[in-house]
């Protein structure tokens, strides 16, 4: 109905920017990806100053996989529209998918200026610079996401594993366990558990923790190999 609406008003002979804006966007929704692109270059046609065409249409690029237009597009809504957190944020994600990692790091830092709080810019920003093998920075970026969101399980499951690697066996164990209390059937969990305490030295906790993963998972020849090694 909404559609049929604003193709009503066009015909009738509105043609300002709002109105393909509308429809654009309409559209986009509707999954019209191409009809979607082209009210949208003709918003931007009538309005080049329109931050929001640049942002949906940034958001078109991206799902059709083109990353570059999708910067482009996202650094043009910024231009025009001022600084906005969610944009550099977007744009982020967009440049590390290129794999632009440093300005995409750059993005987030922008991002976090704007706004701080916001645990998932935390968050990605720790997985781009765990990429860039910067173990120290992600670690500390894992770390203020779950300062922000205590909850937040894919930040908590990538600084455990990175702090394993990283040789913090104890904190390792500690983000294991949170998980464990959260979800005890997580076999992965248990199982890195077990690992991380082989490396603090707590070897009843190794057989405990692989022991049980061996009833759910007899095939599993590593959690033989730590437990053998622990006994």
């Amino acid at each position: 109905l909404a559609l049929a609406d604003l193709q009503g008003a066009i015909s009738l002979g509105e043609e300002g920017p709002a109105i393909f804006l509308a429809r654009g966007r309409t559209h986009q929704l509707l999954g019209n990806t191409q009809e979607a692109l082209t009210d949208l270059d003709h918003c931007l046609e009538i309005d080049p100053t329109d931050s929001m065409a640049y942002y949906y249409r940034g958001l078109i690029q991206e799902d059709l996989g083109d990353l570059a237009g999708a910067v482009s597009d996202y650094g043009d809504a910024l231009r025009v529209g001022g600084e906005d957190a969610a944009l550099y944020f977007l744009r982020a994600l967009a440049r590390a998918g290129s794999g632009d990692d440093r300005e995409a790091i750059a993005d987030l830092d922008r991002s976090i200026q704007v706004d701080p709080d916001n645990p998932s810019s935390h968050f990605e920003k720790g997985k781009i610079l765990e990429v860039m093998e910067d173990s120290s920075g992600a670690l500390q970026a894992f770390g203020r996401a779950l300062e922000l969101d205590e909850e937040h399980l894919e930040a908590r499951r990538c600084r455990a594993n990175l702090a394993y690697l990283a040789g913090y066996g104890t904190q390792s164990v500690e983000d294991w366990s949170w998980i464990l209390k959260t979800d005890p059937e997580d076999l992965e969990a248990l199982y890195m558990r077990g690992v991380a305490r082989f490396s603090v030295g707590d070897y009843e906790g190794v057989d405990e923790d692989l022991s049980l993963v061996l009833v759910e998972d007899p095939e599993n020849a590593s959690s033989y190999y730590y437990r053998g090694m622990a006994r």
